[in-house]
């Protein structure tokens, strides 16, 4: 193989990329040295970080697109290959190359540029391949993008859909797997259970009778491709359960198991005002989800009252809610345009109701109203009433309508409303942080 598709290339402008790194980790897997693949001297390493040029002018490393880059700093991951100081390629102009070829939203495409159509299979490996460089900011920062994006663009189904193929495939949840596995995240965490399928139940649901993957839900019989990533994602999977390291790290290093969810300290908050706050996990946990924000000034303002607006903005980006109709209230036309599209969306699918045409988006969201959209979040979650039995031991709400008696009886049922001295103080404000806390252990629940 490697004198058919590598050696017999070499200098020829034929010689693909990809070859070279897939070899490089096949080599490091069964203990071949690639400086001396051959036995009579051929550096496959040197192949990859002093690139070739194509016949055509191009550089080898990048002419497959974002491929080339990702596996480039893969396949020198494997075993920590030394590069040297004067290589073409160094690992740092390969984190360069690939963190230039971003796009804004956290996604990547198969092209070298930010205006290709976005794969979520390359997003994955981007973000496999960036795993070990999170101590740079800039890469940190963009591996929280990738996982926000990932974590929204999972639909309800558990997977991935994508408009440059047809249906949704096994191999995109198993990249998934891989990736937020390599970065230390549970891929059965709640920011990846979606209408309450996991990625890991996602892909196993692509099982055939004769134990290989499917393709699609549609096809009928096993594909070779999909049973072999399938593999990988759950060998990677089961590393990171037994902390032994990620997929493709041979070095043997063990890591200590990672919680369900990604780890967050109170002093690891981007916010100045978060520092050995409570409920600085909890809000961690909402940016990286992508349903929280903080303020330009570099402040989350815990403790500030959260708005109707706000509210309705936490829910609808939590349950990925879309509409193509306007808001129906005349008090929110002065808005921009994704707060009246998300106040909307919460009208269409009845997580909101408004008085008499208008919605009052900058009053203060009482304790019983943010219930009672909670309420309403668990039947389009879910598609069905909660039917819990527990009564809440609250006073102050007899007076409440019985869907508020009843959302406020759902809390307390799942432990995510306590009260105080026997009551629940409904017309009290709900903060921003205890909005975060609520959220959280709102997409948590099982």
């Amino acid at each position: 193989t490697v004198q058919d598709e590598i050696i017999s290339q070499s200098g020829t402008g034929r010689m693909k990329i990809t070859d070279v790194e897939r070899l490089i980790m096949t080599a490091g897997a069964i203990g071949v040295d690639p400086t001396n693949v051959d036995g009579k001297g051929f550096n496959l390493l040197e192949k990859l970080y002093n690139s070739e040029k194509r016949k055509t002018g191009e550089d080898s490393l990048t002419f497959q697109g974002n491929n080339g880059v990702i596996f480039a700093l893969i396949a020198l991951d494997t075993r920590d290959y030394e590069v040297p100081a004067n290589a073409k390629w160094s690992r740092e102009k390969l984190v360069t190359e690939l963190l230039k070829t971003q796009k804004s939203d956290g996604s990547w495409s198969l092209e070298t540029s930010t205006t290709g159509s976005i794969s979520i299979d390359i997003t994955a490996m981007a973000l496999t391949a960036l795993a070990p460089y999170k101590g740079k900011p800039e890469v940190k920062k963009a591996v929280d993008q990738t996982v926000a994006f990932l974590s929204k663009a999972q639909d309800s189904t558990g997977g991935f859909e994508q408009a440059s193929v047809s249906g949704i495939t096994s191999e995109a949840t198993a990249q998934v797997i891989i990736g937020l596995t390599a970065n230390g995240i549970n891929p059965r965490s709640a920011a990846f259970t979606k209408n309450k399928i996991n990625l890991i139940d996602h892909l196993l649901s692509f099982t055939t009778t004769d134990g290989g993957f499917k393709h699609t839900a549609a096809d009928q019989n096993a594909n070779s491709i999909a049973t072999e990533q399938a593999l990988q994602a759950l060998v990677a999977y089961d590393l990171f359960e037994n902390g032994k390291g990620s997929l493709y790290d041979y070095t043997g290093k063990t890591v200590k198991p990672t919680p369900p969810t990604p780890p967050v300290t109170p002093e690891s908050t981007p916010f100045m005002d978060m520092k050995k706050h409570w409920a600085a996990d909890y809000v961690q946990q909402a940016i990286q989800l992508g349903i929280v924000k903080g303020y330009e000034d570099n402040t989350f303002r815990p403790n500030q009252p959260l708005t109707r607006a706000q509210a309705v903005s936490v829910l609808v980006r939590a349950l990925d809610l879309k509409t193509d109709k306007g808001s129906p209230f005349t008090d929110t036309y002065n808005y921009a345009k994704e707060t009246r599209a998300e106040i909307a969306a919460a009208y269409q699918y009845g997580l909101v109701k408004g008085k008499d045409g208008k919605f009052m988006p900058t009053e203060k969201v009482t304790r019983a109203q943010m219930a009672l959209m909670f309420y309403r979040a668990y039947e389009i979650q879910n598609d069905e009433k909660y039917t819990g039995k527990t009564k809440a031991p609250f006073a102050d709400m007899k007076k409440y309508d019985t869907e508020a008696q009843k959302a406020v009886n759902m809390l307390y049922d799942l432990e995510m409303a306590a009260g105080e001295n026997g009551n629940y103080m409904p017309g009290d404000s709900t903060t921003r942080a205890h909005a975060a806390k609520m959220m959280i252990e709102f997409l948590d629940m099982k």
